[in-house]
């Protein structure tokens, strides 16, 4: 959800909204881990947990770790996708 200034228009604030509701909670989440000074190694993933209150089995829709690497003098980045993976069962 986004709000605006008007007439303008300008964006003044916005607010990430999470639905909770029934037996399952979607998630997503972006861990960064740095290699050295100029690469980076990210690893994204969504999916769901199967219940809210145990959170003990998780269903991950796709799971991406990619390195970037920033040229030093440029600031060009270039990514290159290391890993990719789909429909994970994950269980406490």
């Amino acid at each position: 959800m986004f709000n605006f200034h008007k007439p303008q228009l300008n964006p003044i604030s916005s607010f990430i909204l999470y639905s909770i509701g029934g037996d399952a909670e979607d998630l997503w989440h972006v861990y960064c881990k740095k290699l050295s000074n100029h690469s980076f190694e990210l690893t994204k993933f969504e999916g769901h947990y199967n219940d809210i209150s145990t959170k003990d089995t998780t269903f991950i829709d796709q799971r991406k770790v990619t390195k970037l690497d920033i040229d030093k003098y440029s600031g060009h980045i270039q990514r290159t996708l290391l890993r990719k993976e789909i429909n994970i069962i994950e269980t406490k």
